[in-house]
């Protein structure tokens, strides 16, 4: 498992190194600085799960998803964090929209990427969400389709 980040940042918890160690998967997970696309774009993996979690501009999305499309194995998944489909609201908590990441694959898929994204929808009503009560992720599958 490799995890990629712009930088290693420390937390209240500690950075993402420490935490891998602390949790005792330094032995198969790969803590690597850098920008998204850059290390997609000089890697010669394929990686069958990928979350695309940095920047949520549109800008770095739409650069981001085409090169992560060829990176992902036959039966690979791609997993996209806030993903607000149709730029609405997914939270009565929350009225803000993240508008890039839901922008950027709908331009894509309009140019023809062959990707498949089926927002998550809800969670199970007794996990502990950012805002109580409330249920909807903002997390999307994508997936290969021929």
């Amino acid at each position: 498992m490799t995890t990629v980040d712009i930088r290693d940042v420390n937390t209240v918890e500690g950075c993402p190194k420490d935490l891998i160690e602390k949790a005792g998967c330094e032995s198969f997970v790969e803590f690597r600085v850098s920008d998204s696309i850059e290390f997609l774009r000089n890697t010669n993996e394929t990686y069958d799960f990928i979350f695309l979690d940095g920047s949520h501009t549109y800008e770095q999305v739409y650069e981001e998803l085409p090169i992560a499309f060829e990176k992902l194995s036959e039966n690979g998944l791609i997993l996209f964090h806030d993903y607000f489909p149709n730029l609405e609201p997914l939270w009565p908590s929350s009225r803000s929209v993240i508008t890039g990441p839901y922008q950027a694959v709908q331009s894509r898929l309009s140019e023809g990427l062959k990707l498949y994204v089926q927002p998550c929808g809800s969670l199970p009503s007794d996990w502990k969400t950012k805002y109580p009560g409330e249920t909807n992720t903002s997390l999307a599958l994508g997936a290969k389709y021929v």
